[in-house]
């Protein structure tokens, strides 16, 4: 057995720093005897012949000494007991983080200046660092997990999380902050700026948040940056942030979505949680999404959708997932009223349309003037100027229509709309199953 480990040299040299220290302070308390000789308090020089008087002046510095005892006191250096002290208040501190010192060399592998150096110097001299300084707050701020399983608590396969647990509140706002100005100071370097916004993503929120620093990596032409901003950005959107109202902020986001859309690199399993967020929460604003997500989707892939994440949130037990096609028709029907027209014009320059994709078209349609939030209702703007134009196009749509076609849903939708706006005009709350059984009713009546 190695008895001399770090820590018990760590125990030793702290103990031997102790004992010197306090003899040291116990030696300035009593302080320095003048052996009999006059000397200035100021300055210590020898006042043998000046003595005499009864206020003795010193003739090199000039203090004025108001009485002769005093030139035989002993001498105490005021400066150096107070930085001994000092040193014996931070002795234990020292002497405490000496395991965590060992801890970083021997298991993350850091060299001993790097694990001597505090966490908040690194987040303190971040945009100065290179990639050996990086890749410590790395590893500091990685926690290490153990998934439990079936067959206890801890025998699950362990994994690294990066969460910044390990820091202190400050420590982490403080590296939100500088990770803005690295993003900032770093156009050459995509690996940095990615980097930045990966530990922007892992920490909590915080106010320091540089908003503007993640708008210009929302426009990255780079799509793991523009993946990462817009996990930032998510939470303020999903949960009503301040930053969600801003003119600028909505504008950004729209376009990143846009641009990972049309970007045939891009991952859309990043893509699909974020855009059906902003649909839901922009509502007019997210208005330039509807045409890109209509041709995503006659071209997404089952493939694609069931790589992404809203696929695992979509998908339970007892329902299917939904189609490429239904998803992204969903998601512009999210946009509200508005959005009945890019729908429109759609179904119009496509003539070549499946007759499934054009039914979830005309469904879309239908479910841009329902409530969205709980999609049991229709909305109030069954009566504005939107439901008219869209009934005119509808009525427009049916009477083109194939006389010989056994199911028009132009026909069918202007009917069902028709009928929730004679609802609504005499009760304030119309639902989808009313509207339903009121046009089975009239069906079976014809």
């Amino acid at each position: 057995m190695n008895l001399f480990n770090f820590n018990t040299i760590c125990n030793l040299a702290a103990g031997v720093l102790a004992a010197g220290l306090l003899a040291y302070l116990v030696r300035l308390l009593i302080g320095r005897s003048t052996r009999g000789v006059p000397r200035c308090l100021r300055c210590d020089y020898n006042m043998t012949g000046h003595a005499g008087a009864a206020t003795p002046a010193c003739p090199e510095c000039g203090r004025v000494h108001r009485r002769v005892r005093q030139l035989y006191k002993r001498r105490r250096s005021r400066r150096r007991l107070a930085v001994v002290v000092v040193l014996l208040l931070l002795l234990p501190g020292t002497l405490a983080y000496a395991p965590r010192v060992r801890q970083r060399m021997y298991e993350s592998r850091e060299t001993f200046t790097q694990a001597v150096t505090p966490t908040t110097l690194y987040c303190l001299c971040l945009p100065w660092l290179d990639d050996r300084g990086r890749s410590v707050i790395n590893r500091r701020g990685t926690t290490i997990y153990t998934a439990p399983n079936l067959y206890g608590p801890t025998s699950g396969p362990i994994f690294p999380l990066m969460d910044f647990a390990e820091f202190w509140p400050f420590q982490r706002d403080l590296l939100i902050w500088q990770c803005g100005r690295l993003y900032r100071q770093s156009p050459n370097d995509p690996r940095a700026r990615a980097l930045a916004m990966k530990w922007i993503e892992a920490c909590p929120r915080s106010r320091f948040l540089d908003w503007d620093a993640v708008l210009l990596a929302l426009r990255e032409p780079d799509h793991v940056i523009r993946w990462t901003a817009g996990r930032i950005v998510q939470p303020e959107i999903r949960f009503d942030g301040p930053i969600r109202h801003d003119s600028a902020f909505r504008a950004a986001v729209v376009q990143a979505c846009i641009t990972e859309i049309r970007d045939p690199n891009a991952k859309l399993y990043g893509l699909l949680g974020l855009t059906v967020d902003v649909c839901q929460a922009f509502g007019q604003d997210a208005l330039p999404l509807a045409r890109p997500l209509l041709e995503l989707s006659a071209t997404l892939t089952p493939e694609q959708l069931r790589g992404s994440m809203m696929y695992c949130h979509l998908s339970t037990p007892t329902t299917s997932p939904p189609s490429p096609a239904s998803f992204c028709l969903g998601c512009v029907a999210m946009i509200g009223p508005a959005a009945w027209e890019p729908i429109a014009q759609f179904i119009e320059s496509t003539p070549a349309l499946a007759a499934e994709h054009r039914g979830l078209c005309f469904k879309a349609i239908e479910r841009c003037f329902i409530d969205s939030p709980n999609g049991i209702t229709y909305r109030l703007a069954i009566l504005d100027e939107q439901a008219t134009r869209c009934l005119a196009w509808l009525d427009q749509r049916a009477a083109a229509a194939d006389p010989q076609a056994t199911y028009n849903e132009a026909q069918e939708l202007a009917t069902k709309l028709r009928i929730a706006r004679e609802l609504m005009r005499m009760q304030p709350r119309v639902t989808v199953d009313e509207v339903d059984a009121r046009w089975r009713q009239q069906a079976d009546e014809n």
